[in-house]
């Protein structure tokens, strides 16, 4: 019986021992999240303009094009709820941080979150959904946490740097033929969410009022910022629930004498600057960046 314990252990040792390994890079493997909890954690942060938002503003601002120094924190799928949560959680560090860029999207106060990446800011931020939990993927991120994909990219490749949090110099080009249908379907999938999650509206504009009071009690300066779609995406947007949502923003701006940064209604823009219906390019990432710096400096200036 001993030496049958004794051969079974000997066979499943390479697998334990390649297990364990596997783990280790996993849980080594700097990809953009750790690189952003990085920055974030320094002590005396030289941060002055953080970045919050989704896949808009995560692709769409570029922060080597600022004056002051700033870093982008926003991530596809990102809810305001993580946003806010992660900015609360790092403030004490961010001892020089001047201005909130809170990305305010077509969906954003009706996206909760995302399944697949809820794991992402339970195992990097320490922030978990509400009462969510992920004891599991917290225990075995190489088993729980990630998808086979992403795994198999972690063994195979070095590790994407990003620029001041920004990983969006990846989007070049067009990915995707832009046509009136595809905006349809862009909207129509946001539309949804906005019908099933419509009862979540207040509790954002509530979170994004204490947070906004938060921001200003320790001199953090928020703005909204809403960037440019392609002009079949912004056609196709619902004006009841777009003209809601700018209502909501401009009551928040009127409450807390906020500035709003809003590109949403700017026409006839080259298709060269984006690479689907409602995403920036590089191309399109400097350009905006550009005008976002210059309007953050005439606040500075105000």
């Amino acid at each position: 019986m001993r030496k049958f314990i004794l051969n079974c252990l000997l066979f499943i040792l390479p697998g334990m021992i390649l297990f364990g390994w596997f783990e280790m890079r996993v849980r080594q493997f700097k990809n953009v999240t750790s690189q952003r909890v990085e920055a974030l954690s320094e002590p005396a942060s030289p941060i002055e303009v953080l970045v919050l938002g989704n896949s808009h503003s995560g692709d769409g601002v570029d922060p080597r094009q600022f004056d002051m120094h700033t870093y982008n924190i926003a991530q596809g799928s990102q809810s305001l709820y993580f946003d806010i949560e992660i900015t609360k959680k790092y403030l004490d560090n961010l001892s020089s941080l001047k201005y909130v860029l809170i990305s305010m999207d077509y969906h954003s106060l009706y996206f909760t979150h995302s399944e697949v990446r809820d794991f992402m800011y339970s195992h990097y931020y320490g922030i978990r959904y509400k009462d969510q939990g992920f004891d599991r993927s917290d225990i075995s991120p190489s088993l729980y946490g990630y998808g086979l994909e992403t795994r198999w990219g972690m063994m195979n490749r070095e590790p994407l740097q990003a620029t001041r949090g920004w990983w969006g110099s990846h989007k070049k080009t067009l990915t995707e033929k832009l046509t009136a249908k595809k905006a349809q379907q862009r909207v129509q999938s946001f539309d949804k969410m906005i019908e099933k999650n419509k009862d979540e509206r207040l509790y954002y504009l509530n979170k994004l009022n204490d947070f906004i009071v938060e921001l200003k009690s320790r001199n953090v300066t928020p703005v909204f910022l809403t960037l440019p779609g392609h002009n079949y995406y912004v056609q196709a947007l619902d004006s009841s629930s777009a003209a809601r949502n700018a209502s909501d923003v401009e009551s928040l701006c009127k409450k807390h004498d906020l500035t709003h940064f809003n590109f949403i209604n700017d026409i006839g823009l080259p298709d060269t600057i984006f690479y689907n219906v409602d995403h920036l390019n590089r191309t399109g990432a400097v350009l905006y960046s550009q005008k976002i710096n210059e309007a953050l400096n005439a606040l500075e200036q105000h």
